[in-house]
């Protein structure tokens, strides 16, 4: 378009439409591109390369996986204690009292309380006098049998005289019976007076025997008046105050032994066969743990409680010759330590080393693992006894390493490796 063209308002005008090309040219855009058969071809192409792709590139990531060597399983740390030689005992806890000798000293005769010479806390010794009742009646009583005594004494002396005299005379009228001096029937009077003698000379024997029990009954009612201290100890209870009247047997006081103390405890009936006279043990006040007293087992019951199942069991205190420390006494509750077993020179590993597995056969057993080198070795132990932490067995030897944490997870032949030797996480 030329310059002289363009119209005043300066708007180009819509250029004209072309003329039609010539038929030729439809069939050139068909044969570039227009027809769908060459779009298709294309992406089967493109599809088929890449799924070459991925056959032959993961099939080369496989072998070259095979041509690496395969990592084994991973080492456990584990912690190891030393099998050693020692001295294990067995030792089982029980709650027990002490106990002493104790009794309610009372009089032995009745009457009116006199004297009670003792007070709450005083100590005395075996056979002091602690108290004294009236024995005025019995005085009056042992008068009057002494005088009965000596009667029936006077009476047999009186008795043995007649006797004698009646004897002679019919030993004298015998032999004059012979010269007919004297009748039979005079001998026959003189026989029965003999034994009528001989009847009193008994009689007043008796009486003199009983006069002379009595005597010695009275005498010793009369010294019962008078109470004693059947043994040394103290006063923990005055029952009775002077001016009382008492009967025999009416307890006084009640007193204690203070020399020497006893221990008193129940066992199950399970543990009994573990026992034994001698045992040793240990004895401690609840409040006082520290301070613990020696003693031994001094009698075991011979009969089962058979509510309980409980058997009885007595020990003495022994230690060091203070069978009583300061501040222990009677009927004060106290824990009790009995060594039950005591295995001398035996293998001992730490007890956290024992563990349950099973056999082939599905049978459960006890073991430890021993660490050989960098590998863990299953062995079957025989637990022989236990004391806290520490375990008796058979089946190891002195100086072996076993595995004591870590061994959750192990198997025979499992590797290992030793983070700390005889120690725990």
């Amino acid at each position: 378009m030329s310059k002289a063209s363009v119209p005043s308002d300066g708007v180009i005008p819509a250029p004209e439409p072309a003329a039609p090309e010539p038929t030729t040219a439809p069939r050139e855009d068909a044969a570039a591109g227009g027809f769908p058969w060459v779009r298709w071809l294309l992406f089967l192409l493109l599809a088929a390369g890449a799924g070459l792709a991925f056959v032959y590139e993961p099939a080369g990531d496989a072998a070259a996986a095979k041509a690496k060597p395969a990592a084994g399983p991973k080492a456990v740390a584990v912690y190891v204690g030393d099998v050693q030689r020692g001295t294990i005992a067995v030792r089982a806890s029980y709650v027990g009292e002490l106990d002493a000798d104790a009794a309610d000293v009372g009089a032995d005769v009745a009457g009116r309380l006199l004297e009670l010479s003792v007070r709450l806390g005083d100590r005395v010794q075996a056979g002091a006098v602690i108290a004294r009742v009236d024995d005025k009646e019995l005085q009056r009583q042992l008068g009057e049998a002494r005088a009965q005594e000596r009667a029936a004494a006077a009476m047999r002396t009186r008795a043995v005289s007649q006797l004698a005299a009646a004897r002679k005379e019919l030993e004298r009228t015998r032999k004059l019976v012979d010269d007919e001096l004297v009748s039979a029937q005079q001998v026959e009077t003189l026989e029965a007076r003999v034994s009528g003698l001989e009847a009193d000379l008994q009689l007043a024997g008796a009486q003199r025997e009983e006069a002379k029990a009595r005597v010695t009954l009275l005498t010793e009612r009369i010294a019962d008046c008078q109470v004693v201290a059947p043994f040394s100890g103290r006063v923990v209870d005055r029952l009775r105050d002077p001016g009382t009247h008492v009967q025999a047997g009416t307890g006084l006081v009640r007193l204690v032994a203070d020399e020497t103390l006893r221990v008193r405890f129940e066992v199950p009936e399970d543990d009994v066969p573990r026992l034994s006279e001698g045992a040793e043990f240990q004895a401690w006040l609840p409040s006082r743990p520290g301070q613990r007293v020696r003693g031994v087992v001094s009698g075991i019951a011979s009969e089962v409680d058979r509510t309980r199942r409980v058997v009885l069991v007595e020990g003495t205190l022994s230690e060091g010759g203070d069978a009583r420390p300061s501040g222990w006494l009677p009927g004060m509750f106290v824990e009790v330590e009995l060594t039950q077993e005591r295995h001398e020179d035996v293998l001992l590993v730490p007890g956290e080393a024992i563990v349950e597995r099973l056999d082939e056969t599905g049978a459960e057993f006890k073991g430890v693992f021993r660490a050989l080198g960098d590998k863990a070795a299953l062995t079957k132990v025989r637990v022989i006894s236990r004391e806290g932490d520490r375990v008796a067995v058979e089946g190891v030897a002195a100086g072996d390493r076993v595995v004591t944490t870590g061994h959750a997870t192990l198997s025979d032949g499992s590797p290992i490796r030793v983070v700390e030797a005889g120690g725990g996480e």
